[in-house]
C-alpha cells in the first residue's frame, strides 16, 4: 500500500511539473508572437514612411507640393 501511495505522488509531482512546463511555453509562445507582431508593425510603419519620403522626392523633382 505505502508504494502506491508513493506512486500517486510521484505522478501527481510529474503531472503538475510537467503542467507548469506547458504554462511556461505558452507563456513563452505568446510573448515571441507578440514581439513578431510588434516588429512586423514597425516594419510597416518605417515601409509607409519611405513610401510617403520616396512620394515626396519624386513631387519634388516635378515641382509638384504633396499635402503633408
Amino acid at each position: 500500500m505505502h508504494a502506491d501511495s508513493h506512486a500517486l505522488s510521484s505522478l501527481a509531482l510529474d503531472y503538475t511539473a510537467k503542467k507548469r512546463t506547458h504554462e511556461g511555453c505558452k507563456e513563452r509562445r505568446q510573448k515571441i508572437i507578440k514581439e513578431c507582431v510588434s516588429v512586423a508593425r514597425t516594419g510597416q510603419r518605417i515601409l509607409q514612411n519611405s513610401r510617403m519620403e520616396a512620394a515626396r522626392q519624386a513631387a519634388s523633382m516635378h515641382h509638384i507640393r504633396l499635402p503633408d
